[in-house]
C-alpha cells in the first residue's frame, strides 16, 4: 500500500493470500505483486504511518477494497490473465515444489526411528552383518545415499535399489563396512483406475486400484518406488466435494484446480508417510519382504488413507481457507 511515497501494510506469503484470492489471483502468486494507491480526500496513515486509512478505516479492511477488488476481477489485465494460465497449466502437469514441501514436512517425523544401515566397504572402520534388507537388483528408483554425520546427498541411478545395504552392527564378527543413511525415493503418480490395469501392483489381487485409495507399483512393498493414487477413489472424492463445498460454493473452475492439486498434495504426504515409514521397521528378521506386500497392499494402504481424514481435512481446509467467499461463516 502506497502513501505519499512510503510504502505501508507489507502483505507477503500466507499472510497475502486471502488478499490475492480476493484480487481473483489464484495462481501465480510468486510472480505477481501488487502496489495499492488509493487516492481521494478521506486517505490518511495512522500515527505510526504503518496503514493507510480511508475515511479512518484501515484501507484493506475498508469497502472501498472490496469495491476496488471486484473491480480488478471484472477487468484483469490481460497479462495476469496470462500469467495465471501458464501457472495453472504448469501445476496441472507437474508442481516441481510439492515433492519438496512434502519432503521438508516429514523431515522431523522420519527421524523419529531411522534404522541403523551399513554399506560394505573394505577400507570402513566399522564392522556389519546380518541379510541384506534391500539387496542388490531391488527397486528401481532413484536412491539417496550419504554417510552419517557431516557428508552430502548423493544420487544413485536406478538398478540396485538400496543397494546390498546390512542392518546389523556386528564389531566382532561382521564385514567391514561404513554407516550409510540410505532411502529409495518413492515417486507419486495420481491415475484412473483404468490407468492403473498397465502397472505392475503390488499385491492387488483381482481388484487391483478398483475402489482402492492406493497401490504400489514395482517388484514387492519392500522396493517399490512408485506410489499410485487413485483420483476416482469416492473416499478422495468426498473429501474433494467437502472442500468445495465449503469452500467454493459458487463453483469457479479456478478454485476447483486450486482445490484439487491441495487436497492432493496433503493425501500425496500422509500416503508417502504411511510407506516410508512402515519401512523403517525393514531388519531382515520381523520385517521382512513378504509381509511387507501384505502391510502395504492396496487394501491396507485404503486402511491408512481412511484413518486419517480428520487431519488431512483440516490441514487442507487450512491451506485454502482464503478461496472462501466474504462473508462466509
Amino acid at each position: 500500500m502506497l502513501f505519499q511515497n512510503e510504502l505501508h501494510d507489507w502483505r507477503v506469503s500466507n499472510q497475502a493470500n486471502p488478499f490475492f484470492a480476493r484480487l481473483g489471483v489464484l495462481f501465480g502468486k510468486t510472480r505477481i505483486a501488487f502496489v495499492l494507491e488509493p487516492n481521494g480526500a478521506t486517505i490518511t496513515s495512522d500515527f505510526a504511518r504503518a496503514r493507510v486509512l480511508v475515511a479512518g478505516v484501515p484501507a484493506l479492511e475498508s469497502e472501498s477494497w472490496l469495491i476496488w477488488a471486484e473491480q480488478f476481477r471484472m477487468k484483469m489485465p490481460e497479462r495476469i490473465r496470462q500469467t495465471m494460465a501458464d501457472e495453472q497449466s504448469r501445476l496441472q502437469s507437474e508442481d516441481p515444489d510439492r515433492t519438496r514441501r512434502i519432503r521438508d514436512r516429514l523431515r522431523d517425523i522420519m527421524q523419529l526411528l531411522r534404522p541403523r544401515r551399513f554399506r560394505r566397504n573394505r577400507n570402513g572402520t566399522t564392522r556389519a552383518t546380518g541379510p541384506d534388507v534391500t539387496g542388490p537388483g531391488s527397486g528401481s528408483g532413484t536412491v539417496f545415499d550419504r554417510p552419517t554425520g557431516l557428508g552430502t546427498h548423493t544420487r544413485s541411478a536406478a538398478g540396485r535399489g538400496i543397494g546390498a545395504v546390512l542392518s546389523q552392527l556386528d564389531e566382532q564378527n561382521g564385514e567391514p563396512a561404513t554407516e550409510v543413511f540410505a532411502a529409495l525415493e518413492l515417486k507419486a503418480e495420481w491415475v484412473t483406475e483404468q490407468r492403473a490395469d498397465d502397472y505392475a501392483i503390488v499385491n492387488g489381487n483381482s481388484n487391483g486400484l478398483h475402489d482402492r485409495a492406493a497401490a504400489l507399483a514395482g517388484l514387492d512393498g519392500r522396493t517399490a518406488s512408485i506410489l499410485l493414487l487413485n483420483r476416482e477413489f469416492r473416499g478422495y472424492q468426498a473429501i474433494l466435494a467437502a472442500v468445495n463445498e465449503w469452500a467454493n460454493p459458487e463453483g469457479d473452475n479456478d478454485k476447483t484446480t486450486k482445490i484439487e492439486s491441495t487436497v492432493q498434495e496433503w493425501v500425496e504426504q500422509k500416503m508417502i508417510e504411511a510407506v516410508q515409514g512402515l519401512r523403517q521397521l525393514e531388519n531382515g528378521k520381523t520385517w521382512i519382504t513378504e509381509h511387507y506386500d501384505e502391510a502395504l497392499s492396496p487394501v491396507a494402504l485404503t486402511a491408512a488413507f481412511m484413518a486419517d481424514r480428520f487431519f488431512t481435512l483440516r490441514e487442507v481446509k487450512r491451506a485454502v481457507g482464503a478461496l472462501r467467499p466474504p462473508g462466509t461463516s
